[in-house]
């Protein structure tokens, strides 16, 4: 878990989700994700630095055995050339790949106790995670002070850079998905005992409501997925007559579809 190092401008935005309930999240600011920024161009320096040695090590070796004295013009090309790719692929390949695989999370926003999100607060996708990181070029003009990112972020009520904007993301701090405890997700549900749940004031719209939600939960991040679960449970709890009032969120909303699911499959007595 991050920690605090900088004061920074407290913001906070309110997602509305398809299922009706606001997210509440609050976002890192210019200060925090600048910070994070530093450290993840102090690794990421380092390894171009380190990468950048060892070609040329190679380089020097090669001349060195006198293999290409033919074709050394050829061979110094092709290895400089490898040392551009790869300080390239460092470069854009150390963000895309952390933040697309590591739940939006550099190291240095790791250490900072932030993440980048879909702006509905879904995970990061690998398509947002390249857009976002392609504009970053953009972003940091004029090098080293960023202006055109820093200008961006002033102006967003979101504290967006160009590349947020682009990808249709935000970034902000872990603290505001912490989960609840793991106990509170699935204590299970004996499938018999929804028999004898009378859903009836639950209607269609309702129940497209719960089934939106269950279908998309795993799309959301842990403190997201719980918030929502909660709040669409607590509206349909009372609707529910003869189910246990301590279930939690999601097993009660999965009991209402699978009551209803049962109910529309039991044989109507003749009259």
């Amino acid at each position: 878990m991050g920690v605090q190092l900088v004061q920074d401008w407290e913001r906070r935005s309110k997602i509305t989700t398809p299922e009706s309930v606001t997210l509440d999240f609050q976002l890192a600011g210019p200060g925090t994700r600048f910070l994070a920024l530093f450290l993840d161009l102090w690794i990421v320096m380092t390894l171009m630095t380190a990468i950048t040695y060892l070609l040329a090590m190679l380089i020097s070796l090669v001349f060195a055995t006198g293999l290409t004295s033919d074709t050394d013009e050829l061979v110094g090309a092709i290895l400089f050339s490898l040392i551009i790719v790869a300080q390239f692929l460092i470069f854009f390949g150390y963000w895309f790949v952390l933040e697309a695989f590591q739940g939006g999370r550099t190291l240095g926003k790791r250490a900072l106790g932030i993440r980048a999100v879909m702006r509905g607060g879904y995970p990061l996708t690998l398509s947002a995670a390249l857009i976002r990181n392609l504009v970053r070029i953009v972003d940091m003009i004029p090098p080293p002070y960023f202006a055109v990112g820093l200008i961006s972020m002033s102006l967003s009520r979101d504290y967006q850079r160009l590349g947020d904007l682009a990808a249709g993301t935000i970034v902000v701090r872990d603290r505001s998905y912490r989960a609840p405890a793991s106990g509170l997700y699935f204590a299970g549900l004996n499938p018999a005992h929804v028999l004898h749940w009378d859903t009836s004031a639950i209607s269609n719209a309702d129940l497209e409501l719960i089934r939106r939600f269950l279908a998309r939960r795993t799309q959301l991040r842990p403190g997201a997925r719980y918030s929502i679960g909660i709040r669409v449970a607590g509206r349909f709890r009372q609707k529910v007559a003869g189910a246990d009032p301590n279930l939690p969120p999601e097993v009660l909303l999965e009991g209402i579809v699978l009551e209803r699911q049962a109910r529309s499959t039991r044989p109507t007595r003749a009259a």
